[in-house]
């Protein structure tokens, strides 16, 4: 039960960061923000932070076991 908690604490950390640099992209660049925020770069930045967030509860997994 713990490691699902800490799962979904890291993966909304991470999603939230993703959605202030989301912004931060949109506000300082944003004539280029189509060209630099795609679909693809989207899903990739989402699975990246899934799977840090998968990776890190995985280690806590380890090490307190």
């Amino acid at each position: 039960m713990f490691c699902v908690i800490q799962f979904s604490t890291f993966s909304s950390q991470f999603s939230l960061v993703l959605i202030a640099l989301d912004r931060l992209v949109s506000i300082f660049l944003p004539l280029r923000y189509t060209l630099i925020v795609t679909s693809r770069v989207k899903n990739s930045v989402i699975c990246l932070a899934w799977m840090c967030a998968f990776g890190l509860v995985i280690q806590i997994f380890i090490t307190y076991n």
